[in-house]
């Protein structure tokens, strides 16, 4: 009975440790998109920040005194979203450059990635296409990059259109609830948990 029993007590560990290690996935998520939508600076202006998220992540291994890094075992996809209604928000249908409005259309208002793109892909598209053109540090040419997309280009480039996004439905100004043009906060996390990936995502 040694043997079985034993087997047993190792296999219930490696479980528990592993479901352990997946409410931690989810509790990075909930936990940076918090203090993401309240304002906290996560972009590379703010290294003590990006190094406070990391450390949520203790028990995956990840940084404990730094950021996540890009050959480290896990990422954060920060954004902040938008959704552009059938009137483009009361813009112009076009832009100067004769870009069609991205009506109708979630789009990327602010995108960070931290950690290491190779772990998990973010499943709506971030950071956009658009990147690095579209950030607004880039077109102002202005320092740091706060991780802010030009308003401009999030109205009218097709590039910066957020993919398989339904959770919020579809926002409108002649019903309650979330409005066109209001922002959403969207937190992804890919870890690797033994010799899988676990994802989770937060809204706020």
């Amino acid at each position: 009975m040694v043997p079985f029993l034993a087997s047993l007590f190792i296999g219930s560990s490696i479980l528990g440790i592993r479901l352990v290690k997946d409410l931690v996935v989810t509790q990075v998520a909930r936990d940076a998109a918090s203090m993401y939508a309240r304002g906290t600076d996560f972009s590379s202006a703010s290294p003590v920040n990006q190094a406070l998220l990391s450390r949520l992540g203790a028990m995956l291994g990840w940084p404990q005194n730094a950021a996540l890094g890009s050959t480290d075992g896990g990422v954060i996809y920060l954004s902040q979203i938008m959704y552009i209604d059938n009137t483009c928000n009361g813009n112009a249908a076009t832009d100067s450059k004769g870009r069609a409005c991205n009506e109708n259309s979630w789009v990327f208002v602010n995108t960070i990635v931290l950690g290491n793109t190779n772990v998990h892909s973010s499943n709506f598209g971030a950071p956009p296409s658009c990147i690095s053109a579209c950030y607004d540090s880039v077109i102002t040419g202005t320092s740091p990059n706060y991780g802010n997309i030009n308003l401009n280009e999030a109205y009218y480039n097709s590039g910066d259109v957020v993919q398989n996004f339904t959770y919020l439905g579809t926002p409108s100004s002649s019903t309650a609830g979330f409005q066109p043009g209001q922002i959403a906060n969207l937190v992804e996390v890919g870890a690797y948990v033994g010799q899988t990936v676990d994802y989770a995502f937060a809204l706020f």
